[in-house]
């Protein structure tokens, strides 16, 4: 038998290499649909699976084209893709210039003093979390001393703290308060042209201790957890969490509630000032803190102490 001719070799490569070009025009013609008709896109998938897809397709092109070409703080793939011009900086899609999130940790805004966080300066375009170009740098300042240096250098601080983009496109800082404050404010700016980012503001009323027994609406105290379900159509003061004071703990409580099941994390709601001991909530409590939860709840106590226990 002899062996195939250059022909059908030259044939099966160029057989190949239509059907690459044919994916490439399908792959980007469904990118281009998405982008740009997205509603009925959700319509015929559905809104969980439009977003998961429009996610893809936002990271894919921004992995792609991760620089920043004119200096406007956005990739030049998401400019592309969100339809505004990658060399021009006066062009480009709106964004959410500053969520601070945290890893591994309740993202709300009361933190324990002693509890230290990884904070992200997230860049969102229309719902879509996009990593910062390659290269960008921001400074992080804070009012009160709760910014940690690199390698663990000193205590904490106020700042100003320069951050650069890892490899991930994540401006990555971490927060951790040695002493009460009541608010703090966290402000970030572009290291260049100190364009401001914005600002969030944090809790750090005092150091935690375990938690105390408590009682909604008179039911039995529980130190662990009271599982609660808000009625529908309940008011935003219908129920009272209530407890004692410690004997000879004088500092601030925090009220704390999680999802019903094993594996949720505790989010700080309220900071009850002292000598007051309960609290009054509601359907808001969810609306605030359990985003698109209705389900049940678990409440407890837990007093604060303004120095290390």
């Amino acid at each position: 038998m002899s062996a195939p001719s250059r022909s059908f070799f030259r044939r099966l490569a160029l057989a190949l290499l239509g059907m690459m070009m044919l994916v490439a025009v399908v792959f980007v013609a469904l990118g281009w649909v998405v982008a740009r008709h997205w509603e009925e896109v959700a319509k015929v998938i559905g809104r969980e699976r439009q977003i998961r897809l429009t996610n893809w397709y936002v990271h894919f092109i921004v992995g792609l084209l991760p620089d920043d070409g004119d200096g406007d703080g956005v990739c030049d793939g998401a400019e592309l893709y969100f339809e505004s011009d990658p060399r021009n900086p006066t062009s480009r899609p709106v964004f959410l210039r500053h969520r601070l999130t945290t890893r591994g940790h309740s993202a709300g805004e009361i933190v324990y003093c002693g509890v230290r966080l990884v904070g992200r300066l997230v860049q969102d375009i229309d719902g879509t979390e996009v990593r910062w170009p390659k290269g960008f740098k921001a400074v992080v300042s804070a009012s009160e001393p709760v910014l940690l240096l690199r390698d663990d250098a000193g205590s904490p601080t106020r700042g100003p703290v320069s951050l650069t983009a890892n490899e991930r496109g994540e401006v990555a800082f971490e927060i951790m308060a040695e002493s009460a404050f009541e608010s703090v404010s966290i402000v970030s700016e572009t290291a260049t042209d100190a364009i401001g980012l914005g600002q969030v503001f944090r809790q750090f009323p005092g150091w935690r201790t375990p938690p105390i027994p408590a009682s909604i609406n008179g039911g039995p105290a529980r130190a662990s957890f009271i599982p609660w379900t808000v009625a529908k159509g309940a008011t935003d003061d219908e129920y009272e969490v209530k407890w004692s004071a410690p004997t000879g703990l004088t500092g601030d409580y925090v009220v704390e509630a999680a999802r019903e099941g094993t594996d949720e994390l505790w989010v700080g709601v309220r900071v009850v000032k002292s000598p007051e001991t309960k609290m009054r909530f509601g359907s808001m409590l969810w609306v605030q803190n359990f985003s698109d939860y209705t389900g049940p709840l678990k409440l407890r106590v837990v007093p604060l102490s303004a120095t290390h226990p």
